[in-house]
């Protein structure tokens, strides 16, 4: 299958997730190219500044490769057996709210 590249905004920014099979391969800032709107440009004493054409993000972004696949990760959500409620919705125990466990 080919490379596939997503784009997310998590706590440290934008970021571009390349997915390979359904891995995650590569986590990178986001890049524009010439097709994506002009920034703004600050002319002062003959000089223009604009900014970077990549975002900028932080450390905790690039991360997150790390952190899908970790040993420690909770895979699925803590459910309380007695708490469920069944689809006739007569399971539940709030008796045992804080109390089982």
């Amino acid at each position: 299958m080919a490379e596939r590249v997503t784009h997310s905004v998590c706590v440290g920014g934008p970021i571009a997730i390349h997915t390979e099979d359904g891995v995650i391969r590569r986590v990178r800032p986001i890049i524009f190219d010439k097709d994506d709107p002009q920034p703004w440009v600050i002319e002062a004493r003959g000089k223009s500044y604009s900014p970077y054409r990549k975002m900028t993000t932080a450390f905790i972004a690039l991360t997150e490769k790390n952190r899908a696949y970790s040993y420690d990760r909770i895979r699925y959500p803590m459910i309380r057996e007695d708490f469920v409620e069944t689809p006739d919705g007569k399971n539940r125990n709030a008796d045992n709210r804080g109390k089982s466990g």
